[in-house]
């Protein structure tokens, strides 16, 4: 299976029908296997304006993930400082929050599921009781379970 992540839409015909056939080719997908992660089969691209013809490509990429700017949108939303995003030291693709006990995990991830894609909400959130001087070591932190 892929996942495209497609803004603006998903292509449909003068007709306003969707235009499944061919799309695979269309966005110049590569071929995929069992043994390719979830990030691997998970791409991006803009919906074509509608009527668009069968034979024009769509432009598609794989996703990324920059870590500093859904660090840079969380601090913006949640007003604080205090959240640092990393990615998963385990999980390709995947980011983890580290934030203060002041923040609150719950309305953290409403906030983020609100104005990020789906693929950049953190899968992890790490609250602890430390401050800004200790933060080096985040990376060799791995999440548990419940912080999930």
């Amino acid at each position: 299976q892929v996942l495209v992540f497609m803004d603006g839409g998903l292509p449909k015909s003068h007709t306003n029908k969707l235009l499944r056939v061919k799309l695979g080719n269309r966005l110049g997908l590569p071929e995929v296997s069992d043994k390719m992660t979830t990030w691997e089969r998970t791409f991006e691209a803009a919906c074509p304006p509608q009527g668009t013809p069968l034979d024009h490509p769509i432009a598609s990429k794989p996703v990324s993930v920059a870590n500093a700017k859904v660090e840079e949108t969380l601090r913006k939303l949640m007003m604080s400082s205090d959240i640092w995003v990393i990615p998963h030291p385990t999980k390709a693709g995947a980011l983890v929050v580290h934030c203060t006990d002041k923040i609150e995990p719950l309305d953290l991830i409403q906030a983020a599921t609100e104005y990020l894609h789906r693929y950049e909400v953190p899968t992890h959130i790490c609250t602890t009781e430390f401050d800004t001087a200790s933060i080096e070591n985040l990376g060799s932190i791995v999440p548990k379970p419940k912080q999930a």
